[in-house]
């Protein structure tokens, strides 16, 4: 049982920010959980009593300052969705509208600006034309937890966050996606193409979410069958 003080920022009722906690309480013997609803989720005052070694992050839309990331004295590691090529928000909805053959996961240091601290390690597998948002979604987020299992277990084998960044050589590329640009992508006009139609409706569906068409003020959603 490692010594160290962790903070775990999550996601509530995420079976995988679960499982992330039960690594994390397995192998630290100091560890803080909190789990955020969501974008708007207010974390500040999380930071107001903790300080430690360690800020671990998954799914968490809490964007930390650079004061909140200097309370861990080791390192604060986020563990995002997606491969370097595809930052921000929607990483993998551009994946599948770019018609990408490989997506993945990405384990880096937090700083301030999204997406852009030093790259820890990387895991990559293949996409193929009939995958979904979903099914490459929660295949990122299997990748995540390894991830997180692994860098634990290189931590207690006394290697350091940035010997591991040392050692990586991927690098985050092209434009960070902001909110805005995802809810564009969502919306269809009127005279759209067939084939930009179908990359757009593979790329946006899943669960409730779907593209959608505005007309004379209201809103309509496409639902299939």
């Amino acid at each position: 049982m490692l010594k160290n003080s962790v903070l775990f920022l999550g996601r509530e009722g995420d079976s995988y920010s679960l499982r992330i906690t039960k690594i994390l309480e397995e192998n630290f013997e100091h560890v803080l959980i909190k789990y955020g609803s969501g974008h708007g989720t207010a974390l500040d005052s999380v930071f107001d009593d903790w300080s430690g070694d360690y800020i671990f992050s998954f799914r968490c839309h809490h964007i930390l300052t650079q004061r909140q990331i200097s309370k861990a004295k080791i390192g604060a590691i986020n563990f995002h969705p997606g491969p370097p090529e595809y930052r921000g928000i929607g990483c993998v909805n551009w994946a599948l509208f770019d018609k990408a053959n490989e997506y993945g996961s990405t384990a880096h240091l937090i700083s301030p600006k999204i997406d852009a601290g030093r790259i820890l390690d990387v895991r990559r597998f293949n996409v193929s034309d009939e995958d979904t948002v979903k099914g490459v979604l929660l295949k990122a987020y299997e990748e995540n937890v390894r991830q997180v299992h692994d860098i634990v277990e290189h931590i207690a084998r006394g290697r350091t966050v940035d010997a591991l960044a040392d050692t990586c050589r991927d690098q985050w590329q092209g434009e960070c996606r902001t909110m805005r640009e995802l809810d564009d992508l969502y919306h269809i006009s009127l005279d759209i193409d067939e084939e930009l139609l179908e990359r757009i409706i593979r790329a946006t569906t899943y669960n409730e979410w779907a593209p959608h068409i505005t007309l004379h003020g209201r809103k309509f959603k496409l639902v299939q069958d």
